[in-house]
């Protein structure tokens, strides 16, 4: 099973960063629009490889760092809200400046996909490492495999939505809180 997800996994790096010849946005590029610090994940998601993970691995991060569990029900959904539009906004815009539709280096969805995750098992008062370790590593599978409907969904906001646009933005988001409800799902049914 270990030799199985191992290749999945490399797989999905290679298939994703080698095959694309897409080259890695610079920091400068980034700082030039709010958007872009937004979609890039604060400069996250500028690594050469893996962006997505070392996306959430910031993210994962922040979480602990800013309290993040310590908000009420009411004081998180307003906030995820906020910035799942901020989000869908910010990773539009990106998209349009780089042109190309969900970047790989785009990783604010990945933020707020593990927040999402840690949030909701911060609720249950368990929230020890290993637990937000295993979260971690199930949201990046859940993220990378994309298990129905996530590819479906993932692939009509790339093809049937208008470029450039706000909904376009809103399907770069929505294959990760997907990913997270799968994460979280899994976590508590298992």
């Amino acid at each position: 099973m270990s030799n199985l997800l191992k290749n999945v996994v490399i797989n999905s790096i290679k298939a994703r960063y080698y095959n694309k010849k897409q080259s890695v946005p610079s920091y400068s590029f980034m700082m030039q629009k709010f958007s872009r610090i937004i979609a890039f994940g604060f400069g996250s998601g500028l690594f050469t490889l893996i962006p997505g993970t070392m996306g959430t691995l910031f993210a994962w991060i922040s979480f602990n760092l800013l309290h993040i569990n310590k908000l009420s029900s009411l004081g998180f959904s307003v906030i995820f809200i906020v910035l799942v539009l901020l989000g869908s906004w910010a990773c539009n815009q990106t998209q349009y400046s780089l042109g190309k539709q969900d970047s790989g280096y785009i990783v604010f969805d990945e933020w707020l996909g593990i927040w999402l995750c840690l949030w909701i098992f911060s609720l249950d008062g368990d929230l020890s490492v290993s637990k937000q370790i295993v979260i971690f590593l199930l949201f990046r599978l859940c993220d990378m495999l994309k298990p129905f409907p996530i590819k479906y969904i993932e692939t009509y906001f790339k093809t049937k939505v208008k470029a450039n646009s706000f909904a376009s933005g809103f399907g770069i988001m929505a294959d990760d809180i997907l990913a997270a409800v799968y994460t979280i799902l899994i976590i508590k049914l298992f």
